[in-house]
C-alpha cells in the first residue's frame, strides 16, 4: 500500500495520512489559551479579595489543564512503538502479547470526573456558607450532582470501567475496551483494515454472522465505548498507548503469517515488535 512513512519506517495507511492533525492542534491551542486565561482570572479574583469566585476559577483552571493533557495524548503525542509491547497471560492463563490502552487517558478520565465531583462538593459547602439565600438554595443540587458524578469512580472500583488492552494469542485477538471485552479467533478473522472516524481506527473484522465472536458489555453507566453491532474488533488507535501505525502493522503481520502466531506470548514476539520486523 502506498502512503507516507513513519519514523520507524512503517507505512502510514492512506486512510490516516490526511487526518485533521491541524484541527486538533488548533482546538488544543484554544483550550490552552482558555486555561491560561482562567489562571489569570483566578489570580485577579484572589488578589481582589473575592475568595469564592477565585476558588471557582482555580478549580476550572485545573480541569482545563487536564483536558489539554489528555487531549494531547490522544491526538498529538508521538507514542512509543515496540518498547510498549509486553508479554502477559489471559484470564484463562494463556500466554499473550499485549498492547495496552493509554495510561494517561485512563488516569485522566478518572481524575477529571473525581475533580468535577470534588468541585461540586466544594461549591455546595461554599453555597451553604453564603450570606445570600439564593446561593444557599444551590447547596443541595450541588451535593446531589457530586454524588451522581462519584458513581464513575465506583464503576472503576468495580472493574466495569478499566484501562483497556489488546491481547494477541495463538488462538486469536482479545480486546478489552474501557467498558467491554471482545474476542475473535484467527480462523474467524477475514480482514484487518484501517479507517478514520473520530481518529485512526483498526478494524479486525469477521463474517457478519460469525458465531465464534465472544463479547460482553460490562456497564451502561459512563459507557465511554460500546460493542459494535457486527463481529468486529473496532480498535480506537487514539486510545492505545502505542503508535497507531505500529499497532496496525503488528496486527496485520500476525493475520497474514499464521506460522508466526506460535511466538505470541513469548519474548520472540516482543523482539519482533521492538525491531518492527513485520
Amino acid at each position: 500500500m502506498s502512503g507516507t512513512r513513519s519514523s520507524d519506517h512503517l507505512t502510514v495507511p492512506e486512510a490516516w495520512a490526511a487526518g485533521p492533525a491541524g484541527r486538533y492542534r488548533n482546538a488544543l491551542a484554544i483550550l490552552m489559551l482558555l486555561t491560561l486565561a482562567a489562571a489569570a482570572i483566578s489570580v485577579y479574583l484572589y488578589t481582589g479579595g473575592r475568595w469564592m469566585a477565585g476558588t471557582g476559577a482555580a478549580w476550572f483552571t485545573v480541569l482545563l489543564a487536564v483536558f489539554v493533557y489528555v487531549g494531547t495524548d490522544a491526538r498529538l503525542r508521538q507514542k512509543p512503538t515496540g518498547s510498549a509491547v509486553t508479554t502477559t497471560v489471559t484470564a484463562q492463563g494463556r500466554p499473550a502479547t499485549e498492547l495496552s490502552y493509554s495510561a494517561v487517558q485512563f488516569s485522566g478520565y478518572l481524575f477529571i470526573l473525581s475533580w468535577i465531583a470534588f468541585g461540586l462538593f466544594l461549591f455546595a459547602v461554599l453555597a451553604h456558607e453564603s450570606d445570600d439565600s439564593t446561593v444557599r438554595n444551590a447547596t443541595i443540587p450541588f451535593a446531589v450532582a457530586g454524588v451522581l458524578i462519584l458513581t464513575f469512580p465506583a464503576v472503576v472500583a468495580l472493574g466495569w470501567f478499566r484501562r483497556g488492552r489488546i491481547l494477541l494469542t495463538a488462538e486469536g485477538i482479545y480486546q478489552r475496551g474501557w467498558t467491554f471485552e471482545s474476542f475473535l479467533p484467527w480462523s474467524a478473522i477475514t480482514s484487518i483494515q484501517p479507517y478514520f472516524l473520530d481518529g485512526p481506527e483498526i478494524w479486525v473484522a469477521a463474517g457478519k454472522n460469525e458465531r465464534q465472536w465472544q463479547r460482553k458489555q460490562f456497564t451502561r453507566w459512563w459507557r465511554q465505548d460500546r460493542l459494535p453491532a457486527d463481529p468486529v474488533l473496532q480498535v480506537p488507535a487514539k486510545n492505545l498507548g502505542v503508535d497507531a501505525t505500529f499497532a496496525y502493522h503488528l496486527l496485520g503481520y500476525y493475520y497474514l503469517h499464521p506460522a508466526s502466531r506460535t511466538e505470541l506470548g513469548s519474548t520472540l514476539a516482543v523482539d519482533r515488535a521492538r525491531q518492527a520486523n513485520f
